[in-house]
């Protein structure tokens, strides 16, 4: 039985190991930290349970289709619930907009509340959508013949009207009228770290993924999209091995990868997949030189607070967005000053709305974000204390409450934190941004030119960053060594 070996546990190479266990390999996942599922972390304390990364669940049938692949019920393993309310919107002003997933009902809250009728310019989204993403999420685009198929000429039409010099920001201005609407729109480029004011209009697409299929929680919250695969694949035969850090790789003349070392042994491998950061794995285990991504290339990062609040707030929901006054400003600090905004937009999440058990009765966890650029070096504790001052201040205004004296439990991860824990290149989310049109050719491709059995999973490479493309990556690299 031939031998594959992937290198890190993130949800990329754990989807990974289920697909090339299913094409018959022997697989070993080798992850160096003590934990599976990368940024798919969560952890417990004072009663409070809190998902310390990603937050919001789309496309679950991605994750549904691994179980199919072994003819498995997936409510066995896994359960989620749909929440009718993608985000509560609250802007400067202190007025609020509830957006439902529903796009009928979206369009009919938008039309009461600002009187834009959204419907068609909303369904023109999700079709440019249906059009585009076998080509630019669902395709390898390792060669030209990639962009010479029946799927490119469907979305011809879109990809020639998608404005090459038109910002997402001045389509929704166009499109959507008032300020706080296009505001509304604007935040979708931070769906993969990028900026609405630079990034192509193209990237409209992303609001469909909540507009069409909806917003999903797991009722046993994010970390159980980790814990049910992995129970799947061992139940399968795929054999994972945490606390083994690989330190280099051993390559034939014929560029064929013979085995992998780690620190206390040697693994053979027919075929070997990575899952680590690519500015990590290329210099330091394939010792090769790599040209490092600019800090203007990289996407945005994150400055995240997990308070535990003992008071419930009846008007906050799933996802909360508390929007900063200047957008533009905030986004310039980002992206061109490379500094912590000074006024963030600011997201909560508290999935003890939809799971009472992830705090004490009468509490609330809150998983607590700003956007803020991946510069590590910024976030000393002095100004992580400032941070959370400031964001806290801003919150208890809006909410009307001293949220300093309900707060019994806080603690925070910062880029710093996340570079360290996830080996994600300066604390970058998403890798790099999508802030120019030609950004998705930057991406490492899923197959390596240099070494013959090598392929590449996971945030940093094509298709992107979020747990619906790290999937996507991994049935890519399915689909490559299948054909192969």
């Amino acid at each position: 039985m031939k031998q594959a070996v992937i290198i890190g546990g993130g949800i990329a190479g754990i989807a990974s190991s289920l697909r090339l266990n299913k094409l018959g390999y022997k697989v070993t996942l080798l992850e160096a930290s003590d934990t599976l599922g990368g940024k798919l972390r969560q952890f417990e304390v004072e009663g409070f349970r809190f998902d310390q990364g990603p937050s919001l669940f789309t496309l679950p049938h991605l994750v549904e289709e691994l179980f199919a692949l072994y003819g498995k019920n997936v409510n066995e393993y896994f359960q989620y619930e749909e929440s009718e309310i993608a985000t509560q919107y609250f802007f400067s002003d202190k007025s609020i907009f509830t957006a439902y997933s529903d796009p009928k009902k979206f369009s009919e809250e938008v039309l009461k509340k600002w009187g834009v009728d959204v419907s068609q310019v909303l369904q023109n989204i999700i079709d440019d959508y249906n059009k585009t993403s076998p080509i630019f999420i669902e395709n390898s685009l390792t060669k030209v013949s990639d962009l010479l198929t029946k799927e490119v000429w469907v979305a011809l039409p879109v990809l020639t009207r998608i404005g090459v010099f038109e910002s997402l920001h001045q389509f929704n201005k166009k499109h959507f009228k008032h300020p706080q609407l296009v505001q509304l729109f604007d935040r979708y480029a931070t769906y993969n770290g990028s900026n609405p004011y630079q990034t192509p209009s193209i990237m409209r697409v992303i609001s469909a993924l909540e507009h069409q299929d909806g917003v999903f929680f797991p009722k046993r919250g994010m970390r159980s999209i980790v814990t049910s695969l992995v129970q799947l694949a061992e139940e399968e035969g795929v054999t994972f091995l945490t606390n083994k850090k690989v330190e280099s790789i051993s390559v034939s003349n014929q560029k064929n990868i013979r085995s992998v070392k780690t620190s206390d042994g040697v693994f053979d491998a027919d075929l070997v997949v990575s899952n680590v950061d690519v500015n990590f794995f290329i210099p330091n285990i394939l010792d090769k030189k790599i040209r490092v991504p600019k800090e203007k290339e990289l996407s945005s990062s994150a400055m995240v607070f997990y308070w535990g609040v003992n008071k419930s707030f009846d008007q906050l929901h799933l996802h909360n967005i508390f929007f900063s006054e200047d957008y533009k400003k905030e986004f310039q600090e980002i992206f061109d000053d490379f500094k912590i905004p000074t006024d963030p937009t600011i997201y909560v999440h508290i999935s003890s709305k939809i799971n009472e058990d992830d705090a004490p009765k009468g509490s609330e966890n809150w998983f607590v974000m700003i956007n803020v650029p991946p510069k590590p070096e910024l976030f000393t504790k002095e100004v992580i204390a400032k941070i959370e001052k400031r964001v806290m201040a801003i919150l208890s205004k809006q909410l009307e409450t001293n949220l300093e004296e309900v707060i019994s439990y806080s603690s925070y991860w910062s880029p710093k934190l996340i570079e360290q824990d996830t080996q994600s290149w300066k604390g970058a989310l998403y890798g790099l941004n999508s802030n120019k049109l030609n950004s998705a050719f930057y991406r490492q491709r899923n197959k390596s030119k240099d070494i013959n059995n090598l392929y590449f999973v996971g945030g940093s490479v094509h298709p992107g960053g979020g747990i619906p493309l790290c999937l996507n990556s991994a049935k890519i690299v399915e689909e490559l060594i299948t054909n192969q």
